[in-house]
């Protein structure tokens, strides 16, 4: 992971537009990627219809993960 700021800053992995739209499986596994290659927290879009997905990963499927979006 690339970062462009001091060290004390957030690394956000940027989930790109369909890597989480399949279902909760495929979003947990990318987040996952992205946290594995040390992002701190996870940026996706997609608004009130991805509220489900966005619960599912802040509600412990994921430890640790916050998101942005």
């Amino acid at each position: 992971m690339r970062r462009r700021a001091g060290p004390s800053s957030d690394g956000a992995g940027d989930l790109p537009f369909g890597a989480y739209h399949e279902g909760r499986d495929q979003a947990i596994r990318n987040a996952g990627r992205l946290l594995a290659g040390g992002a701190e927290m996870v940026k996706l879009e997609g608004g009130a219809v991805l509220a489900d997905t966005v619960d599912f990963l802040v509600s412990g499927a994921c430890r640790s993960v916050r998101t942005s979006g």
